[in-house]
């Protein structure tokens, strides 16, 4: 999905809740965590994405909140291991 220039990974209704994921992967050989690769500039997307869906639905009797979940994918780890991290933007 696409907010403006920015694109979200998933988009999940729960009842009033809104939940934007952005899900991670990383394998054997990356330099960092999938967590630890969520900080800085992609944060900040990450905010802005929120906005602009809060105001895309700030009107809207079904919505109640957004929430931004992160999803990492650990590959190096047979089976493959997700992890969420909810509420991770105020």
């Amino acid at each position: 999905m696409h907010l403006g220039r920015l694109e979200v990974d998933l988009l999940v209704r729960q009842g009033p809740l809104l939940v934007l994921v952005e899900v991670r992967a990383r394998g054997p050989g990356a330099f960092q965590g999938p967590f630890a690769s969520v900080r800085g500039c992609k944060l900040r997307n990450l905010r802005t994405a929120m906005h602009s869906l809060w105001r895309r639905y700030q009107f809207d009797p079904t919505v109640g909140r957004i929430r931004l979940d992160i999803a990492a994918v650990n590959l190096w780890k047979i089976p493959v291991e997700i992890e969420v991290a909810e509420a991770v933007v105020p």
